[in-house]
């Protein structure tokens, strides 16, 4: 799994910071974990790292995400919630 899962506009998401770039995924069968790195082929990136814990039946029973220093950044500047 390699490039580019970015929504555009139809998101309500047009941060040009906040495209969604991830090289891969792991997982143990009950986890997932993958990143979206800060650096990318076409520039920097909101960076965080999401991880899912799935239930028996395969559904999502718990999500996190840990966000890295630029875009906490972003989020400190508000400049999310401006770009809308």
């Amino acid at each position: 799994m390699k490039g580019a899962r970015n929504c555009g506009n139809s998101c309500g998401w047009s941060l040009p910071a906040r495209k969604r770039y991830l090289e891969g995924f792991f997982t143990d069968g009950r986890r997932l974990i993958w990143e979206y790195p800060r650096a990318t082929p076409n520039g920097d990136q909101m960076d965080f790292v999401e991880s899912m814990e799935l239930n028996d039946d395969g559904l999502i029973s718990r999500h996190r995400v840990y966000w890295g220093w630029f875009g906490v950044g972003v989020l400190q500047r508000d400049e999310y919630r401006r770009s809308f």
